[in-house]
């Protein structure tokens, strides 16, 4: 009797390992944003910071501040490949500022071109800022 639990078990346990493979490799194989990418980062100096935050718990949101030129803009992040993300602006006029575009997050850092000018943005924090009120951002 025993002899027969053990033959019937063998292929429920069969089973179930191919069950959890799968879906520990759909769990970690998706192209998701790095947790390491979430945060603030800062161009610039002084008065003339500008600040991109990236927020992959809010619907992978991320926010440009520059706030001496009055501009607040916001869109999403797409991871396309390792440390590989494509922005999108969710308003056309924020899209002519930041026109669609591949970045590369290394070092704690990215390059970003903005208004057809390129900035190197530096992480400054592990938690996304969002200057002033949401609802400015568009």
């Amino acid at each position: 009797m025993e002899q027969n639990l053990r033959k019937k078990a063998i292929p429920f346990i069969g089973v179930a390992a191919v069950l959890a493979l799968i879906l520990f490799v759909t769990f970690f194989s998706g192209d998701k944003l790095s947790a390491d990418f979430h945060g603030t980062y800062a161009a610039g100096q002084g008065p003339y910071s500008i600040y991109f935050s990236v927020d992959t718990v809010k619907d992978n949101s991320f926010f440009y501040t520059d706030q001496s030129k009055d501009v607040y803009i916001r869109g999403t992040v797409q991871p396309i490949s390792d440390n590989q993300y494509e922005l999108v602006c969710d308003h056309d006029q924020s899209r002519a500022l930041i026109k669609d575009q591949v970045i590369g997050y290394q070092d704690n850092g990215f390059q970003l071109t903005v208004s057809d000018m390129t900035a190197k943005f530096e992480k400054i924090d592990n938690i996304p800022s969002i200057f002033g009120d949401e609802s400015q951002y568009n």
